[in-house]
């Protein structure tokens, strides 16, 4: 399915602010006790940013001096026991992918309000998944990092902004429960 059809399904693509308007500190705003932002690497970073495809990097509560976000700690604070798919890659050896993935939930899983590194990594990868199609389309009609953000507004999915190494972040929040969607913020 494309991420058109997504959005038609899930009720039409999202209203966002434009994302260059964003500064660096993200308000959560009134009874929402969790936002943050999606990370995205476009792949065509230097270095470990450098991809064939898009990737997640990771789901990041805006805590501290990133934003009003609350640090809700998981019920199971134990590191992740497997690699999860959307890491899972041929240009990545496992040992890698495994510090990976600890350093994602010891620097930013443990903040997200989530039961686990299960439940944290699962919905990281399944809110990564219609926004990586649209920037790998993106990549491949070779858009620069703010045309490939500017796609990824015009297909419903609300930009926070760019960053080093090639990188988009999309806005996202969280209730009580822990339940993490891409939206405004």
């Amino acid at each position: 399915e494309d991420a058109s059809m997504l959005q038609v399904r899930a009720g039409g693509p999202a209203r966002c602010s434009a994302w260059p308007s964003h500064g660096s500190f993200m308000e959560c705003g009134d009874g929402v006790p969790l936002c943050g932002v999606l990370t995205l690497e476009t792949g065509k970073g230097d270095g470990n940013y450098h991809h064939k495809h898009a990737s997640l990097h990771g789901l990041w509560p805006q805590v501290g001096r990133y934003g009003s976000s609350r640090c809700v700690a998981p019920a199971d604070r134990a590191e992740p026991s497997r690699i999860f798919a959307c890491y899972d890659s041929e240009e990545s050896d496992a040992a890698h992918t495994k510090w990976f993935e600890k350093h994602e939930w010891d620097n930013h899983g443990k903040c997200a309000g989530v039961k686990d590194a299960t439940d944290y990594f699962t919905q990281a990868c399944s809110l990564a998944e219609a926004p990586l199609r649209v920037v790998d389309g993106a990549r491949a009609g070779g858009m620069q990092l703010s045309d490939v953000a500017d796609q990824l507004q015009r297909s419903g999915f609300c930009v926070w902004g760019t960053m080093s190494h090639s990188q988009i972040t999309l806005s996202a929040c969280a209730g009580h429960d822990g339940v993490w969607k891409l939206a405004d913020v």
